[in-house]
């Protein structure tokens, strides 16, 4: 009993605010990524001691299956606000009049989520697709100035870890991150038996990220109080990051990242049921009171991430427009999509909520299911990480809205990167397409 709680108190001292850069300054980072692996550890001692237990009787055998799950998810739980520092800090870049972000869904699931081992039926390549995906914004989006990414999960790995060590290179020095699933709380569907399902059978994280090359001030995290399906496992939420674009006294940015329930089909509207569409209304409610609590008042703010709702309003009306696989389907966009739009319009009255993609563009491309032409003929890019009943269904799911007072005045600009693989069977890195953005004149 005692030795499975010391560990939970050194995990949490070692991990608290400034600790790290005293331990050893270099480090930073990598001192809970030792500590991880000394919790590890400690969990398969007391597992072998749990194996023992039966000899103690039923209530002694509780209790300490209780101490371990308890172990278990303080070792992979991660706390946003306790350092926002990667290592020790360079000069920080100058400000500019513009501002570079990248967002960017990774696939990168836990070992915990169905699937999550051999995706479906396939291997997912994780730690090598990390590799690349590393290599690339290091290489050819250094110019970015955030990075917002989803899925990527630090239970089970340290791939979190391991994407800051990489992207410190480029001059990323901050970063904020999604903490571990809450001990209870309301998790569960609207309807039905799992209605209140306690919180502690959520086991995996947010799997979300907000890196940065200025400095970032404060962090904060909600998690969605209901989801369906294979989300019950996962601390869902929005992950928030209010940064400081340069040197101290320069204006602050308050940016928003996060991952809305998920549909079991995207290739068919008709399978993202009710339920989905009613929780992703519901977590779109609970993003605007996150906006509203922390968020400074009349300021820009930005919103990122994979928001499963796909713009698309047509797919009887699929036209080519580049040879990527970039679909005009119009500005209209789907009923989702301008439901999505008045529910932020209405929420956040004084902001002007801008679709960067979209006003940059005049036209939502495709960002999940992405195909090529080839010979007049359209063929999905990508046949493995993708859900089979998905291929090639040309959805926008993943988006940059900037929410600026006073009228549009900032100028947009934006790229959609499949990032293409390099060696390995996949053709590209994730299920999903990067989206870049230039934010200028603001």
């Amino acid at each position: 009993v005692v030795f499975p709680k010391f560990a939970i108190t050194a995990y949490d001292w070692l991990t608290s605010p400034g600790v790290a850069q005293v331990v050893h300054p270099r480090l930073g980072f990598g001192s809970q990524y030792l500590t991880k692996k000394v919790l590890m550890g400690v969990l398969v001692v007391h597992a072998v001691w749990l194996s023992t237990a039966f000899y103690l009787g039923w209530l002694q055998l509780l209790f300490s299956l209780c101490l371990g799950v308890a172990l278990w998810k303080r070792l992979f739980a991660r706390h946003p606000g306790d350092r926002h520092q990667i290592y020790e800090v360079h000069d920080l870049p100058k400000a500019g009049s513009s501002l570079d972000v990248l967002s960017f869904n990774l696939f990168l699931r836990s070992p915990a989520s169905p699937g999550g081992s051999a995706g479906y039926g396939t291997e997912e390549y994780k730690d090598q697709r990390l590799d690349q995906i590393v290599s690339r914004i290091v290489l050819e989006h250094q110019g970015c100035d955030v990075v917002c990414v989803q899925e990527i999960f630090s239970y089970g790995c340290f791939r979190q870890e391991k994407l800051l060590a990489g992207l410190y290179k480029a001059g990323f020095q901050y970063y904020a991150a999604a903490p571990g699933a809450p001990w209870m709380g309301h998790y569960g569907t609207l309807d039905g038996i799992f209605d209140y399902l306690p919180g502690f059978l959520k086991w995996i994280d947010g799997g979300l990220m907000i890196v940065s090359k200025y400095p970032i001030l404060q962090t904060h995290f909600h998690g969605f109080q209901r989801s369906a399906g294979g989300d019950m496992m996962i601390n869902k939420g929005v992950l928030h990051a209010k940064i400081r674009l340069g040197e101290e006294g320069s204006r602050c940015l308050d940016v928003f990242n996060c991952h809305l329930q998920s549909s079991q089909n995207v290739a068919s509207r008709d399978a993202s049921t009710p339920l989905e569409r009613a929780l992703r209304r519901r977590q779109i409610g609970e993003l605007l009171e996150f906006v509203h609590q922390y968020a400074a008042p009349s300021a820009p703010l930005l919103l990122c991430g994979d928001w499963n709702i796909d713009a698309h309003a047509n797919r009887g009306d699929l036209k080519i427009k580049s040879p990527l696989g970039q679909l005009s389907l119009g500005a209209e966009g789907s009923p989702e999509y301008r439901d999505l739009v008045r529910h932020l319009e209405d929420g956040l009255p004084g902001l002007t909520v801008r679709d960067v993609v979209l006003e940059s563009t005049g036209f939502h491309p495709v960002t999940f299911g992405n195909v090529n032409q080839i010979d007049g003929a359209l063929v999905p890019n990508d046949t493995i990480l993708t859900d089979p009943d998905e291929v090639g269904c040309q959805a926008f799911l993943d988006y940059v809205l900037l929410c600026e007072p006073g009228g549009a005045k900032a100028t947009l600009k934006s790229k959609i990167d499949p990032f293409p693989s390099s060696g390995l069977p996949v053709t590209q890195l994730s299920d999903h397409c990067a989206v870049r953005c230039t934010i200028g004149d603001w």
